[in-house]
């Protein structure tokens, strides 16, 4: 994650947690790394740290192997330090395999791999998160990937145990009560699907997924969610020659971009997922929202207004 002139970098491998200095992007400069290593403190509280969120002075990190929620106060970037820690009920169990976290409000989201759930955490105190709710489905066996946008959280996942990658969407406008309104397979087969990645942007979602027994599946997939319980697939990309696409590992949006890393071509990919733009258009029916014209608009024949009609400055008709 970035924030303001520091990026935080996780290594899930490492079990540490390192803050760089970008603040000349040509020359960034390590600030700390935060480990067993550098703070005899930390002992295994970052191990398999694999995920974070930032909400003000405080870090939240998801740990795979440690099974928990590490808070980190940041508000001294050269010198970061393990504030809390939630491992819920059952250390080991209640957030096993614990994932990938997000935040909304006073509530992190923290999903199990291992536990096919996604657990609510109370962090309005920093210093004292709090499980106080569980969702636990079939449907959700091994989340690889989570988004988050108003009161829906999106999750795709690897269920290896079932031979299938799943697109679901959970509804959390109670976090106390979540629940799931809507799933989708995205792969069904005996060639180990791989649920890798999603991010939600509007009413829009994209996913990616593949398959590590073949290149027949290797795809992002565009669905509009303007219905939580009604996922429907726009469009597809995928199935390119030599693999191209066979090991994405993670995507993002940048404003009219969705950039996808590659982990076996060591490589980024971009996506142009903009507005529909062109010089000359001859459409028969347009519906939109708002219309716009940055200069002059033309009508050959008449034009009816249901409603008000709102005429800024001056107006000739004849």
């Amino acid at each position: 994650d970035v924030v303001g002139n520091y990026a935080y970098v996780t290594a899930q491998l490492g079990d540490a947690l390192t803050i760089v200095d970008i603040s000349n992007p040509v020359v960034p400069v390590l600030m700390y790394s935060l480990s067993s290593t550098t703070d005899a403190s930390v002992a295994m509280q970052l191990d398999g740290l694999k995920d974070i969120e930032i909400v003000g002075n405080y870090l939240y990190g998801a740990t795979f192997d440690r099974d928990s929620l590490v808070v980190i106060d940041i508000s001294n970037p050269k010198r970061p330090r393990i504030v809390a820690e939630e491992r819920g009920g059952t250390p080991g169990t209640t957030f096993n395999g614990a994932g990938h976290i997000k935040i909304s409000g006073n509530y992190a989201y923290v999903s199990s791999e291992l536990n096919d759930s996604v657990m609510v955490v109370d962090i309005t105190n920093p210093l004292d998160p709090i499980v106080v709710a569980e969702e636990t489905n079939a449907l959700i066996n091994g989340i690889e990937g989570l988004s988050l946008s108003g009161n829906r959280l999106y999750a795709v996942t690897q269920d290896t145990a079932n031979l299938r990658s799943m697109f679901v969407i959970l509804d959390i406008s109670n976090p106390l009560n979540p629940a799931i309104l809507a799933s989708t397979t995205l792969y069904d087969s005996a060639s180990s699907p791989i649920g890798v990645d999603v991010v939600a942007a509007g009413k829009y979602v994209y996913v990616t997924f593949s398959s590590s027994a073949s290149a027949i599946e290797e795809e992002i997939r565009v669905y509009d969610v303007s219905s939580s319980t009604n996922p429907i697939l726009l469009s597809s990309i995928g199935n390119f020659p030599n693999g191209i696409m066979g090991d994405l590992y993670g995507i993002t949006i940048a404003g009219d971009y969705l950039l996808a890393a590659h982990r076996v071509f060591d490589s980024l990919m971009v996506f142009d997922i903009g507005a529909f733009q062109t010089p000359n258009a001859n459409i028969g029916l347009l519906k939109v929202g708002s219309l716009l014209a940055n200069a002059n608009a033309f009508f050959d024949s008449n034009v009816n207004v249901r409603n008000g009609l709102n005429v800024v400055h001056d107006a000739l008709v004849g």
